[in-house]
């Protein structure tokens, strides 16, 4: 790796910022769905989110393609060669990696068949994530999967914090009047036990 001036270095941080809005800037533009914790934190509250800065892109083209063209946009915007791609762990699967920092900035592999996705908020940019569902379900084969277990840990906290998402959306539903039980007025439903109810929705996971 060619060594990078002291200069180089602080023009990369200045202008650091600018990554997640190319790399959405992208996405957007229909060449990509994200997945992973970018497209998982778009469907919990924020509370619920777990902080991740590198994206995870499924694309319609194929992932080196798509890496190679983040890589040049991101080159461009900096002013220097700042990045690089790399096969990922996966094949087809490649990184765009910040040669700065040595971390990843990007995954982009090519998409599944029927892939299910919907637009959701990603910092503040409306993009195409995969579905609830399909996160469950990638998750749940994960767990199944012995050579994973580094990341099981991860994956297990992931489906609580959804299934904890899930039971809060049934508790709006029934305070938006689209499916209020008899027996609960809509004082109830604004009073504190309505509100604290232990969540027990994970213990099926």
């Amino acid at each position: 790796m060619t060594q990078l001036t002291r200069e180089e270095i602080e023009a990369y941080h200045r202008r650091k910022g600018r990554i997640n809005s190319i790399v959405l800037t992208n996405v957007q533009r229909g060449r990509g769905t994200l997945y992973g914790g970018h497209a998982l934190n778009s469907h919990l509250d924020p509370f619920l989110d777990r902080p991740t800065e590198d994206f995870d892109v499924y694309t319609r083209e194929s992932g080196k393609k798509q890496a190679q063209i983040v890589e040049d946009k991101l080159d461009r915007a900096f002013g220097g060669n700042f990045f690089e791609v790399r096969k990922g762990q996966h094949p087809g699967t490649y990184r765009v990696r910040s040669r700065v920092t040595e971390q990843e900035v990007a995954d982009f592999t090519r998409q599944p068949k029927n892939l299910p996705s919907q637009q959701n908020q990603v910092m503040g940019r409306r993009v195409s994530v995969v579905t609830i569902p399909f996160i469950k379900n990638r998750i749940r084969k994960t767990l199944r999967d012995e050579k994973s277990e580094f990341r099981h840990a991860k994956d297990r906290d992931a489906l609580r914090r959804i299934a904890v998402q899930e039971e809060l959306n049934k508790r709006k539903k029934l305070i938006s009047g689209k499916r209020i039980s008899p027996s609960h007025s809509r004082a109830d439903m604004f009073s504190i036990p309505f509100f604290t109810k232990p969540i027990k929705a994970f213990r099926r996971i």
